[in-house]
């Protein structure tokens, strides 16, 4: 990877990390700690990467590297995908609709 290159990871927390797959993560987030930009999203709290990652200590120091330089943004609003769905399922009511795509972009 290029140095400087932002990396993006999505979706911490999707599921429980394995004990060599959460050591490999914090070494990754170790060594990007101040020469590289990472990128992370979570729909858990940071209270909660312990249970995802399997042990507190590791977590706690995780996010200590990861907050030290950043900007943490919460985002409190229901998920775009879960909107979607409903969205559609909304629509199967609605007689003579037909099928097809819906896409729904919220500015």
């Amino acid at each position: 990877m290029p140095a400087g290159a932002i990396l993006v990871i999505d979706e911490v927390g999707y599921s429980p990390f394995e004990q060599d797959a959460a050591d490999l993560f914090f070494q990754l987030v170790s060594s990007r700690y101040e020469h590289a930009p990472l990128i992370l999203t979570s729909s858990l709290p940071f209270a909660r990467w312990g249970d995802v990652l399997g042990d507190q200590v590791v977590a706690s120091a995780m996010i200590d590297r990861l907050v030290c330089h950043a900007e943490v943004m919460i985002l409190k609003s229901s998920s775009y995908h879960l909107q979607r769905r409903t969205f559609r399922q909304s629509l199967r009511l609605v007689p003579g609709l037909g099928l097809g795509v819906v896409f729904v972009t919220r500015w």
